[in-house]
């Protein structure tokens, strides 16, 4: 979407993100898809400030919308047998709210410190194993500790949408990757690095912005 990306530039991107879209779908990661899918939704408040954005961004999601829907997805779903479409018909929590009640539960029990990093899965009275929502398991793990943690990312992503920028589309990008990372998180925890080194990604790039702006003052 930036103005000064050529059309194959465009192309090459919207092809690469295509592909990695049928990749994600292919391992039956409802999770994955949601959360770009909130990404570009959240992330598009930035870019309709900008005419030409706001035209690419249509252009975009038609040119998506009907390759995902008349296209792509009718193939991956014979190819898979049906199987794919009766996986993403399945809105269950695969458990995950059942965890989350007992991350609360064990913080209600360790109020102030928690059980400890890894140790909440040791606490558990209906599924044993580790915290898949990072929220929750913060509380449960580290206690006050966590409610903290908590506090400055909420404060951090807060930051990220308010603090006044000159580019639009530097703007949708920030939010996009904060919007990713805070929604992986419900349903993958940190079980994964990327989420962690998104989310400050996201952080790192308005000192670039600011710096290309004293620039050209």
């Amino acid at each position: 979407l930036q103005p000064q990306a050529g059309k194959a530039v465009r192309l090459i991107a919207l092809s690469v993100a295509l592909f990695n879209g049928v990749q994600s779908a292919m391992t039956f990661s409802r999770g994955g898809l949601y959360g770009v899918a909130g990404a570009l939704v959240v992330g598009s408040v930035g870019f309709v400030a900008d005419p030409r954005a706001r035209r690419w961004l249509v252009r975009f999601v038609v040119i998506a919308g009907v390759a995902g829907a008349g296209v792509i997805w009718p193939y991956l779903n014979d190819f898979t047998g049906g199987a794919i479409g009766r996986r993403f018909r399945d809105t269950g929590m695969t458990n995950r709210d059942a965890l989350i009640r007992d991350d609360l539960r064990i913080w209600s029990e360790h109020p102030m410190l928690g059980v400890g990093p890894g140790m909440s899965m040791y606490h558990r009275s209906a599924f044993v194993g580790a915290g898949h929502t990072e929220y929750s398991r913060l509380l449960a793990e580290h206690g006050s500790l966590g409610l903290l943690a908590l506090t400055s990312v909420g404060v951090m992503a807060v930051g990220v949408a308010v603090r006044p920028v000159r580019s639009p589309y530097m703007r949708g990008f920030r939010l996009s990757l904060v919007t990713w990372s805070m929604l992986t998180m419900i349903h993958a925890a940190m079980r994964l690095s990327l989420p962690g080194l998104v989310f400050g990604l996201a952080h790192l790039l308005p000192v670039q912005d600011d710096a290309s702006e004293a620039e050209d003052a």
